[in-house]
């Protein structure tokens, strides 16, 4: 056998890196089994083998640089330790690695129950633990004040977390603990792979949904408080929408009252009075009597503008028109009755024959002005009686109204007028 200083220059360097990669090896498998208190022995044997293989690769490198000796050792023997004392490092090395893996993944598997944000327990069928993590410990220490040792402790607690008197349980299974979080919790069996019968308990933080749902049943009461606020102004509008309306029939009545006793009144005062004038007086009475007789409580509006036309005649009264009336709708209804209370007002308080009507279009409503002869008011003119209610009927549909005492009486309405309404 051909001794290592006799050796091929390859074959000697082979061997060289060889140990050398030994001696890395056995000082990884030392570091390794250094941090166990119970491998004294390994501990031993792994550093006399770092050691012995460390002072060989030594002696040899020498021989391979400097040639100061020569090793009578055969280059087979060497190589036949080598090998046997790298299968040595690799099993040993293969078998710390898989025992570390081991240990490493149960306390990674711990750790990562621990750190969960859910409180979790496992009770064997006798009630004692199996499992569980920091949170839970935590939450029944809150509970209860002490550690949790039993499935029955936990049920106790569970069934009246109230007797600490800062957890609150709500009516849908939800824990308020003192820190003002808000838990709810799952209880369940099952049965593992072992076929052993686990109680399984899980505890879940709800504190958003719990304030989510908080701030739901306050916006709901609020929601309830409006209707019932809506449904009284709806009631009140019910009571005003009468209101106004008997007010029209009132009015109503009162201007057909008034034109009826104003041309019984200009006939009595006339020298002569013809048959066919005292028919017109008379025709005046005729509707006030169909309206008493008829009831009617939902008078509408003046929109016969004819009609008005023929109380004028009767009234003595003459209309000139400068402009056209709305064809229909509001600003009709409105501009009507709007001439027919400055005609009965201003024969009744100004003893007016002419009124003069003034009707214009601008910016999607109608304008009208009216005046008449009479003598001017003696006084400002405060809206009552049909004048009040011109002004509420104009105003209610987002008009305005202006009435004019000095020099002389004038009043000007603006309502709105839709496109189908157009002049």
């Amino acid at each position: 056998m051909i001794p290592f200083s006799y050796a091929a220059h390859l074959e000697q360097f082979l061997l060289l890196m060889v140990l050398a990669a030994e001696v890395v090896l056995l000082i990884l498998y030392l570091i390794i089994i250094i941090q166990d208190n119970k491998l004294i022995r390994r501990k031993v044997f792994a550093s006399f083998m770092v050691l012995l293989t460390f002072s060989l690769l030594c002696v040899l490198a020498d021989n391979y640089h400097f040639h100061r000796f020569k090793v009578e050792i055969p280059t087979l023997f060497l190589w036949i330790i080598t090998i046997l004392l790298a299968n040595y490092v690799a099993s040993s090395l293969y078998f710390r690695i898989q025992m570390g893996d081991v240990n490493m993944g149960k306390g990674c598997i711990r750790g990562a129950i621990d750190n969960l944000p859910v409180g979790i327990v496992y009770f064997t069928e006798m009630g004692s633990i199996k499992l569980c993590n920091n949170q839970m410990y935590d939450l029944y220490l809150q509970m209860t004040g002490h550690d949790l040792q039993s499935s029955k402790e936990l049920m106790d607690a569970l069934d009246d977390p109230n007797q600490r008197p800062n957890v609150v349980k709500t009516k849908d299974q939800v824990l308020i603990f003192p820190d003002g979080r808000a838990w709810t919790y799952t209880i369940k069996e099952i049965i593992a792979s072992d076929k052993n019968k686990y109680l399984e308990v899980f505890f879940y933080d709800v504190t958003q949904l719990n304030q989510k749902r908080q701030e739901l049943s306050e916006s709901s009461m609020k929601l309830k408080e409006m209707y019932k606020e809506l449904k009284e102004l709806s009631d009140n509008s019910m009571d005003l929408v009468r209101e106004e309306e008997i007010m029209h029939a009132i009015t109503h009545l009162h201007d057909q009252m008034g034109g009826g006793m104003l041309a019984i009144r200009r006939q009595l005062l006339a020298d002569s009075v013809s048959k066919e004038e005292m028919e017109d007086a008379l025709m005046v009475w005729k509707k006030t009597i169909q309206m008493l007789r008829a009831g009617n409580s939902n008078p509408q509006l003046f929109d016969d503008f004819e009609e008005v036309l023929e109380d004028a005649s009767v009234l003595g009264i003459e209309i000139k028109m400068d402009g056209q009336l709305p064809p229909f709708g509001e600003a009709r209804e409105n501009v009507v009755l709007a001439i027919w209370e400055c005609m009965t007002n201003g024969v009744r308080h100004g003893g007016a024959d002419h009124l003069y009507v003034t009707i214009r279009e601008a910016a999607d409503s109608v304008i009208c002005q009216i005046r008449n002869n009479g003598k001017p008011p003696e006084r400002v003119i405060h809206p009552r009686g049909g004048l009040k209610n011109l002004g509420r009927n104009v105003r209610a549909c987002g008009g305005t109204i202006k009435i004019q005492s000095r020099p002389t009486f004038a009043l000007m309405i603006q309502v709105p007028l839709r496109k189908e309404e157009s002049l």
